[in-house]
């Protein structure tokens, strides 16, 4: 075959792989199984479900009347709790009435306050400072027996006389006498505004308020709607005769900002009554909340007032006018600045009694509720009522509705978990199926466990005999994570695992303790068992488990912080619980035996136990391959150490490898004469048929291979072994040899008549089969099998193949490739090491001579080529790579050179043609 360039060979690498290589069904039947997958997985939902969801045990509750005696014994069909509405009652009201009053303390009045002061203050000083000013003015106007006002307004109008000459202004003095006199009642009735009034008598506005007293009036006022209060006339006065000092202010400001600190209340009984508790102070500035746990912490407005007096006095001894002004100031000015929040304190209670848990008691199953001729009491009619719940109307089925959707969300998640990094098993219908058979199973099995866990229970009197809560850490969890791990995949058990270990709570009534035993009782059933290749594996796995369920439930137990005595005699039963965990953790390997052996059969399963009894060479099958074809068996043999070294090399099945190399060839038992490797001396009978019958004949090994692994129940893996360690390679030797014979004018030879149907390999281990199926094959046709000349090979053989596409399915990188190599050289070289001659000793002596006697012919480099090319040919007359020579001696390389030494140059040509076929992508004549 032409080589390709390294760009075809890259197109072709991504070229979307046929279907029939993947092995996937037509798009029509796909179809058909994805809507039965569809329905099959609604009906492990609903079976799921029925097992989960506790049995429908009703109960009349209409025919126990309070203070009747009872029928006949009532016991509880299963765990469920009461609420104690008493207790829960009380817990509410101990709750609201712990939660402690809420104030506001409005930490910012001392700012607004002082704010507020100082702005008043500042405007008496100003006013202050305006009225010297007009005073000063009326003194410097020198208008003898003038008033004030009068000396103030004649400097006024003087200097408006000297500004309105400069400046060309009309005369005021002159336009005011040029006016004829008007009467007071005049003025008044043309004059409603200050300005105006002060204008019509002929005076400034500053002097008419002086003469007539509406200054400091108007400076009082203004002084009150800054402060925010009444201020008297005396206290304004008392606080103009101090001109409105700094130290007012700061002696006024002080003793307020200290008492709004601490808190000013309107009612400090009502707060003292709650110090018991304590209240708790919100500041409104900082949000910050404070306890507040003593009465003295807080101040009345008497006190307060008294505060701020006693301050005042302190600081004015010599002053008490001015001292009892500012006091009488203060006492105006004090208001409550912590006051209850009444609203916030309610919304708070209600709080605290919604966050009261409810208060259950637990009525385990199995327990007498009420015995034959006892009377109805209270508590036995709401374990009835609650019994009846359980059972009855929309309680039932809302309850299986919402298992049924947990379980629906948690096998969604698991697929979706499948597909995104699994995702040939997740498109794989067996292995799906064997997942839900599993998990079905696993159910079935804890369900049956729990229902003889009740019987005994009940079925004791003893404490802790009669405690079906000690039983249930006894039952199997391991169970489905330890047959998802052998006859699935190890990582998908670790998943599974987490399903289970939740299928396991709800089962035993949302409990969190059996989920936890049952989550790492799995774990350790998962990493127990990485290679199964032994039955004891699974025994092993149950004793670790037991191990660990004990473990859990000793950690659980002391996470309560009692001793063991304590546990002993207070707690219950932890020793007992302890027992029954490692009775759970033999149960899985007793429950495990039978049930992996039953999906072997079932489903046709390839476990390392089932490839380790299938290795053993007594099998009838291979017994009766080496009978038929014993050839074959030799070359399987071979096949099988350069496939597990390989595998071995880059981390795959070892062990599969080896076992389905066994078996890969079991299809030319049906004509095992056909194949060169059985002739033993026999006539080849390819040497009377048309290539393209030979050709059919070479390939339908393949067919009758895998309809022997069925009859056998070899499992799916192997059959997959069969099918695909040719791929679709190309019978060369028949088809280059049909090429020759036929006639291109009349038909050219169809190449897909000489191709394996395939699929190519779609696994490592097969992709290794295959190469060390060619390789075993072509190494026997090597004259002088050198470690060079099997290097030589082995990569001639890797390259044809991954250039003609074989390894696109099988992920085998390039460094895959490379090991596998170096692997199969070592095993070669060990198989065909050079072995000592023995001094005296002539094996063969009629070949010794010949050798002599050809010596020269043998000696010529072209003679040796061509004489390990011949016995290639010589070996490719049968199977494909099974090259051994038609009499089975092994002595290929001693008749090529005797055939070599004597052609002439016409047929060395055709030598080196058929050379070309020896190194073909398969140099076997079966591919």
């Amino acid at each position: 075959m032409a080589s390709e360039s390294r760009i075809q060979i890259l197109g072709k690498l991504l070229n979307k792989p046929n279907p029939k290589d993947l092995g996937l069904r037509p798009a029509g039947s796909q179809g058909r199984w994805n809507r039965l997958g569809i329905g099959l997985g609604f009906a492990l939902m609903l079976a799921l479900t029925w097992l989960i969801a506790p049995a429908d045990t009703r109960v009349d509750v209409s025919a126990y009347a309070l203070g009747e005696p009872a029928p006949h014994d009532i016991k509880s069909d299963r765990e469920f709790s009461i609420e104690d509405r008493s207790t829960t009652l009380g817990k509410q009201q101990e709750a609201e009435l712990a939660m402690r009053s809420l104030y506001d303390h409005d930490d910012l009045v001392p700012v607004r306050l002082t704010r507020q002061l100082r702005d008043a203050f500042d405007i008496g000083v100003q006013a202050n400072d305006a009225y010297e000013r007009l005073r000063q003015g009326m003194a410097d106007a020198g208008e003898t027996g003038a008033s004030p006002e009068a000396a103030g307004n004649g400097a006024r109008r003087s200097q408006e006389r000297r500004n309105g000459r400069r400046n060309g202004t009309p005369d005021r003095t002159s336009a005011t006498a040029a006016r004829p006199p008007v009467s007071p009642p005049a003025i008044l009735s043309a004059a409603d505004t200050l300005p105006s009034l002060a204008e019509a008598l002929g005076m400034s506005a500053e002097a008419f308020q002086l003469r007539t007293g509406m200054f400091w009036e108007r400076t009082r006022v203004s002084f009150e709607k800054r402060v925010g209060v009444d201020v008297p006339k005396e206290l304004f006065a008392t606080l103009r005769s101090a001109a409105f000092a700094p130290e007012l202010l700061a002696a006024i400001v002080e003793p307020l900002t200290t008492v709004y600190q601490v808190g000013v209340v309107t009612d400090k009984d009502a707060i003292a009554a709650e110090m018991p508790k304590g209240i708790v102070a919100r500041y409104l500035g900082s949000r910050e909340e404070r306890l507040i746990l003593r009465a003295d912490r807080v101040l009345s407005l008497s006190e307060a007032n008294e505060v701020v007096r006693t301050s005042l006095r302190e600081r004015f001894r010599d002053r008490l006018d001015v001292s009892q002004a500012l006091a009488d100031l203060a006492d105006r000015l004090l208001a409550p600045n912590l006051t209850p929040n009444r609203q916030e304190t309610e919304t708070r209670r209600d709080f605290a009694r919604a966050a009261v848990e409810p208060v259950y008691y637990q009525v385990k199953k199995g327990e007498m509720i009420v015995r034959e001729g006892e009377r109805i009491t209270e508590t036995t009619v709401m374990k009835l009522q609650a019994m009846h719940r359980q059972h009855h109307g929309g309680a039932a089925w809302l309850f299986s509705l919402g298992i049924f959707l947990i379980v629906m969300l948690i096998l969604g998640y698991g697929y979706s978990y499948l597909m995104r990094f699994r995702p040939n098993l997740a498109m794989n219908h067996d292995k799906l199926a064997l997942l839900g058979t599993i998990t079905l199973l696993h159910m079935i099995v804890l369900r049956a466990m729990m229902w003889l866990a009740e019987m005994v229970a009940a079925s004791q009197a003893q404490f802790p005999f009669n405690q079906v809560s000690s039983y249930y850490f006894a039952l199997p969890y391991a169970v489905g994570p330890l047959l998802v791990a052998l006859l699935v995949d190890q990582r998908v058990a670790v998943l599974f695992s987490t399903v289970y270990a939740v299928f396991a709570g709800l089962v035993t009534g949302n409990n969190f303790e059996y989920t936890l035993a049952a989550l790492v009782g799995s774990y350790a059933a998962v990493f127990s068992v990485a290679q199964y290749r032994q039955r004891t594996a699974i025994t092993r796995a149950g004793l670790l488990i037991a191990v660990f369920n004990a473990l859990v439930i000793v950690n659980m137990r002391l996470g309560t912080g009692m001793s063991p005595l304590q546990l002993e005699l207070f707690g219950g039963s932890w020793l007992f619980d302890c027992l029954c965990g490692l009775v759970g953790g033999l149960l899985v390997a007793f429950v495990v035996q039978p049930i992996i052996i039953g999906l072997e059969n079932a489903f046709q399963l390839t476990t390392d136990a089932r490839l380790l009894e299938l290795s053993n060479l007594d099998q009838p099958l291979l017994r009766e391959l080496i009978m038929k074809a014993p050839g074959t068996y030799q070359h399987s043999l071979a096949v099988g150490n350069l496939a597990e070294a390989a595998a071995e090399t880059i981390g795959g099945n070892s062990l599969f490898a080896r076992v389905a190399s066994y078996y890969h060839d079991i299809g030319k038992m049906s004509k095992p004469h056909y194949f060169v490797e059985n002739l033993a001396g026999r006539k080849n009978p390819h040497e009377k048929l048309k290539p393209n019958l030979s050709a059919r004949i070479i390939i339908n090994h393949v067919k009758e291979g895998v309809k022997l692994a069925r009859e056998y129940k070899l499992g799916e893996p192997i059959i997959d072994i069969i099918l695909e360690h040719h791929g679709t390679s190309l019978l060369y030797f028949f088809y280059k040899k049909a090429c020759m014979n036929a006639d291109s004018k009349v038909r050219a030879v169809n190449e897909e008549e000489f191709r394996y149907p395939g699929p190519r390999p779609r696994t490592k281990e097969s992709a290794i089969i295959m190469i060390a199926d060619s390789v075993e094959a072509a190494s026997r046709t090597l004259a002088n099998p050198t470690h060079a000349r099997l290097k030589g090979l082995v990569r001639r053989i890797v390259a044809d193949k991954f250039e003609d596409g074989q390894f696109e399915l099988s992920t085998l990188s390039l460094t895959d490739l490379s090991k596998i190599q170096d692997a199969m050289v070592h095993v070669l070289t060990g198989i065909y090491h050079h072995r000592l001659n023995y001094p005296g000793i002539d094996f063969e002596p009629d070949k010794s001579k010949k050798r002599r006697a050809e010596q020269p012919a043998a000696e010529a480099p072209e003679a040796v080529e061509s004489g390990e090319t011949v016995g290639a040919v010589a070996g490719a007359d049968g199977d494909d790579g099974d090259g051994d020579d038609g009499d089975g001696d092994g002595a290929d390389g001693d008749r090529a050179d005797v055939l070599a030494a004597t052609l002439d140059e016409s047929v060395k040509d055709t030598v080196r043609t058929r050379e070309r076929v020896a190194i073909a992508p398969n140099p076997e004549v079966d591919g």
